[in-house]
């Protein structure tokens, strides 16, 4: 496939695989581009003209867990048994660490600047509690709840036995 400007003469070249996925382009001003795909569909390879490349790998369920470029720029990630990423760190140092709940809700969250985010959901995924290390807090957590049922149960029984009492000493 081939674009030209006629105005500005600029032109451009495109190729693409069977699949339909760009494996080389170059245009007018000397740019040029290739890519190389694993057979599961996944872009392995990367290069710019001759000084610029990338590298991509992926795990078994096609999740991409480690990329490195020319520039000596790296990130990798893991994932949990759900395919949610759980961690993610890359060059510079920054990294990011996630938790998740059964219903694949995220549940935890933090990073190497210290922040982090903790939230809790309903059976139907709606978000009942959020928590961040800035200090804001919107709803009541499950142990809040749990803590405030705890009392309430206690005083309901302390209110039974005086009653009881009361009907006695009567």
């Amino acid at each position: 496939m081939e674009y030209k400007n006629k105005d500005t003469g600029y032109w451009s070249k495109h190729e693409y695989d069977s699949n339909g996925r760009l494996i080389y382009k170059e245009d007018s001003y000397g740019n040029s581009l290739r890519c190389e795909y694993h057979s599961n569909g996944n872009r392995t390879d990367h290069y710019k003209g001759n000084t610029y490349w990338s590298k991509y790998e992926y795990d078994l369920n096609n999740n991409e867990i480690y990329f490195e470029n020319s520039n000596g720029d790296w990130k990798k990630s893991e994932y949990d048994s759900n395919g949610n990423k759980s961690y993610w760190e890359d060059s510079k140092g920054i990294w990011c660490r996630y938790k998740y709940d059964t219903n694949r809700n995220r549940t935890y969250y933090e990073n190497s600047g210290g922040y982090w985010e903790k939230s809790e959901y309903d059976l139907n995924g709606n978000r009942t509690y959020y928590e961040n290390s800035s200090g804001e807090k919107i709803g009541t957590s499950c142990e809040e709840r749990q803590t405030k049922q705890s009392m309430k149960d206690k005083l309901a029984d302390a209110q039974a036995k005086t009653a009881e009492v009361e009907r006695y000493a009567k």
